[in-house]
């Protein structure tokens, strides 16, 4: 194996331009969600994984939105599959400094909505398929490349590919390809998101103190939310933080000489692992009952948002993560740095639902995701792709 990780480095050196290139043209094609619109991504992938040697199938779960599952087949012996995303957010009404549909290329830099979330862990897979098929290694068994559908805005296309039995093989390790600045991410905050409806009672405003004005009421409520908030801030994971919570969006109010009767609120919570969103309803039921104390009129109604995603973490003990030091060590030759991330990710799918050992590691921070003039380090792309064929190299050597 003392060679194997020069081997590696070269051939992915080989495939730089190409895998720069895929990446610009991924870039080009607009797969804003909504609405996705994967399908013209999905068909320049396939045609690319079909031309280097891997069987490609489409599991389309909606019109023009496939899933994509490309199989390099090396015999008998274990599966490890490289998940990631083609469809992006929406560019904003901000002004880019670079076309954010462009791909383009400044500075180390490569520009545009998607390049780093998650298009460039995107090309860096596709990359490092074709490096893994022309190896002259004896390897075993599978290697299966995930493009997938509408990961933004509530993980559906991950989601279905695993409660619909994903290839018919259960993988012994998955890779998710979001931003880790090409770190090795444990896992990730999980999310709970919920409505809340206050209720007071309409009056004329000409004389108030006949209703209830439900404005007031979301007020009081909104400030035990921020109290809440600072409170959490004293609980905290060692590698993703403190959980957090907040209330984003607010409406109430019928006409300018109404008081008002009903109040909606949105409110999220961010959940570090060990937390779950049944501990945030208790949260907020705790709330409601303490304001119940002052004004036993206090009426407030808790609606759970089909939006959330749990919390997910794998063991440092994992033969994944040791398989992932590993890797990085032999060809990024540096020591990898351990970390999680406070946004969600497909994980939850492969690791809480299905139960499979899973990291995520890519190119670009992820603090540049769903940002203007959203970027990827053409470096950072180049080293995930060692990192791929290395880890994949790591699971498949007899």
């Amino acid at each position: 194996m003392s060679r194997i990780p020069d081997l590696v480095r070269a051939e992915v050196e080989k495939e730089r331009e190409r895998i720069l290139k895929d990446l610009k043209q991924y870039i080009a094609i607009n797969t804003v969600n909504p609405p996705g619109n994967e399908g013209v991504l999905a068909d320049l992938i396939a045609a690319d994984m079909k031309s280097a040697g891997a069987q490609v199938e489409y599991k389309q779960f909606m019109p023009g939105r496939p899933n994509l599952v490309c199989t390099l087949d090396f015999g008998r012996g274990r599966c490890v599959l490289l998940n990631a995303h083609m469809d992006t957010v929406p560019i904003g009404n901000a002004d880019w400094t670079y076309d954010p549909f462009g791909g383009e290329e400044h500075d180390g830099r490569i520009y545009g909505r998607g390049a780093c979330d998650d298009k460039g862990g995107l090309a860096a897979m596709a990359g490092a398929m074709r490096v893994l098929a022309r190896l002259p290694l004896d390897l075993c068994g599978e290697v299966v490349y995930n493009p997938i559908a509408w990961e933004e805005g509530g993980g559906k296309g991950t989601q279905h590919f695993v409660q619909n039995g994903m290839m018919g093989k259960k993988p012994a390790a998955v890779v998710i390809g979001e931003p880790t600045s090409c770190d090795i991410a444990l896992g990730h905050n999980g999310s709970a998101r919920r409505l809340v409806v206050v209720r007071g009672k309409a009056a004329h405003s000409s004389d108030p103190k006949r209703g209830e004005n439900a404005i007031y009421r979301a007020a009081r409520f909104s400030l035990e939310i921020e109290r809440l908030e600072q409170q959490l801030r004293h609980k905290k994971h060692p590698l993703i933080g403190s959980p957090t919570t907040s209330v984003n969006i607010i409406s109430g109010g019928v006409k300018h000489n109404v008081v008002p009767d009903r109040v909606e609120m949105t409110l999220d919570r961010r959940l570090i692992p060990g937390e779950t969103p049944e501990l945030f309803d208790k949260e907020i039921t705790t709330i409601i009952e303490r304001l119940k104390l002052d004004d036993p009129t206090f009426d407030a109604e808790v609606v759970a948002l089909d939006m959330g995603k749990k919390p997910a973490w794998t063991n440092e003990s994992q033969e994944i993560v040791k398989k992932s030091i590993s890797a990085a060590r032999k060809v990024l030759l540096r020591e990898p740095g351990i970390t999680g991330l406070g946004c969600g990710t497909d994980m939850t799918y492969f690791s809480i639902d299905a139960g499979i050992p899973t990291i995520i590691f890519g190119p670009g921070d992820i603090a540049r995701a769903h940002a203007v003039d959203e970027y990827v380090p053409v470096s950072e792309v180049i080293e995930a792709t060692m990192f791929y064929v290395m880890l994949c190299i790591e699971y498949l050597t007899a």
